[in-house]
């Protein structure tokens, strides 16, 4: 799929998409029809947390460019301090590396058995969609350097191949990490790739306001609002993206 596939018919489906941030005393004055904005991208994504960073890289693989806001001075989200418990099988590269053989119908039964009081009631059509995607889904990871455990992967979900797989901690240091959590290993592995690939993440920006055409209600952008003062008390005006004033908008193509 190529760029102009992606961005018109891709999951986001929304087109080129722009941000504009407005400080607390602009909140009303955005209401209005937007006229001029401050910065552009194909894609723009609210959150830097695991799902963000996933759809930033892909998107970026792609060739859209892309810009995600995220609300916190860091990024990584509740997957930051998670436990990185990655449930995903089908046949992925390290289950093979275990000698497990896996496939995604047997990852669909697994999640469809009747027998499984938590999982029996499952749409069968959205678990049918994620089976098939999961094997997939699990080598991205890695290929976007997300690493391991070298452990034998245990069950999970009552399921009946091992599957599950646990990330390794990103650093000893805490600054990096949080506290100390193996979910670090996930997100700050997605971030370097992310950046490294062109995605551009504004810290300290809350999304506010989705902006649509008054008459398509295609999205057109975002509103979000910078918080400065946040972002200089954590000492973070490096990363959070922001220029040194509390009005920052972005321009849809």
């Amino acid at each position: 799929m190529n760029r102009r596939k992606f961005i018109t018919r891709g999951a986001l489906g929304v087109g080129a998409t722009a941000l504009v941030g407005v400080s607390a005393q602009e909140d009303a004055a955005a209401q209005q029809r937007i006229t001029k904005w401050d910065r552009s991208a194909d894609v723009v994504i609210a959150g830097a947390g695991a799902s963000g960073l996933c759809a930033a890289i892909m998107a970026r693989d792609q060739g859209a460019s892309v810009l995600i806001v995220e609300q916190n001075h860091d990024i990584g989200g509740h997957a930051m301090v998670s436990g990185g418990r990655i449930p995903l099988g089908g046949g992925t590269r390290l289950q093979k590396k275990f000698g497990i053989a896996d496939s995604a119908d047997q990852v669909y039964l697994d999640h469809t058995d009747f027998h499984n009081l938590e999982l029996r009631y499952s749409d069968r059509e959205l678990v049918r969609v994620w089976a098939d995607e999961n094997a997939a889904t699990f080598d991205f990871l890695l290929d976007n350097g997300v690493q391991f455990e070298e452990v034998t992967p245990t069950l999970v979900n009552g399921g009946t191949v091992p599957r599950l797989f646990r990330t390794k901690v990103y650093s000893d240091d805490l600054k990096v990490t949080i506290n100390g959590s193996p979910g670090s290993g996930l997100v700050r592995a997605l971030e370097k790739s992310a950046r490294a690939k062109g995605v551009e993440i504004l810290l300290n920006h809350t999304l506010t306001r989705i902006v649509r055409d008054e008459k398509s209600q295609r999205v057109q952008g975002i509103v979000a609002k910078i918080d400065m003062a946040r972002c200089w008390r954590w000492r973070w005006a490096r990363r959070c993206g922001a220029r040194r004033t509390s009005r920052a908008s972005m321009a849809a193509r």
